[in-house]
């Protein structure tokens, strides 16, 4: 008589693994040229072995460098980039927990930059009225000038 077990890995947690997340990251909007620290970690069941913490860019793992994991699980981003007709550091992140049993994903993350606008003014403008609308990330200014 053959036995098997299946193990598979679902977000936030898995009785398969041992994992649980601690603390799973949320999305966030920064500003250009900031650094961010993206808390995320996990522990394992008593008698498991300890995760370790690895994260996700676009599906893709995220090594050393400007972007990089420290020990505590965290993300490190330093200088927060922002490029004309690419995405730089705005994008979709996840992290991931694994032990020696499987791995556990956590929902995928969005890195939005803020848009910081200079306006020089070249005579008083008072503003009427202010509408935002998240869907498209437009601002709309009804202006007077006075």
């Amino acid at each position: 008589m053959a036995c098997c077990v299946v193990l598979f890995s679902v977000s936030g947690g898995s009785l398969e693994t041992g994992l649980e997340f601690v603390v799973e990251p949320e999305d966030i909007v920064v500003a250009r040229g900031t650094s961010l620290v993206w808390n995320c970690s996990a522990v394992s069941s008593p008698g498991l072995p300890p995760p370790t913490i690895t994260w996700l860019k676009d599906g893709r793992l995220i090594g050393d460098g400007r972007l990089s994991v420290l020990p505590s699980g965290a993300l490190s981003i330093r200088r927060i980039v922002q490029r004309p007709h690419t995405q730089g550091d705005e994008s979709i992140y996840e992290c991931l927990a694994t032990n020696s049993i499987g791995t556990i994903t956590s929902r995928p993350v969005l890195l939005r930059i803020a848009c910081v606008l200079i306006v020089e003014l070249l005579t008083d403008i008072t503003v009427t009225s202010l509408l935002l609308k998240s869907e498209t990330d437009n601002i709309y200014f009804v202006c007077s000038v006075i």
